[in-house]
């Protein structure tokens, strides 16, 4: 999984199974998951359900409002 918070370099992991983080940001995340079949992603309190396939890539932004920053609105 990689994570970007707001502007901050992205943070990456690998999670073994049944492992869990927490990150926190106060504008937005992007995150690229590699199995999304096998992620749970939880997101101000709610699953987000399933997110694709096992071994598929997904990308989210999250929340899906939030203004990209190379592209101020």
């Amino acid at each position: 999984i990689k994570i970007t918070e707001d502007r901050k370099p992205p943070y990456e992991i690998l999670l073994k199974p049944g492992e869990k983080i927490e990150r926190s940001a106060s504008e937005y995340y992007e995150i690229d998951i590699g199995n999304a079949g096998g992620t749970n992603i939880i997101f101000q309190g709610k699953s987000l359900g399933n997110l694709g396939k096992q071994g598929e890539v997904v990308h989210l932004r999250l929340p899906p409002q939030a203004e990209k920053p190379n592209n101020p609105q």
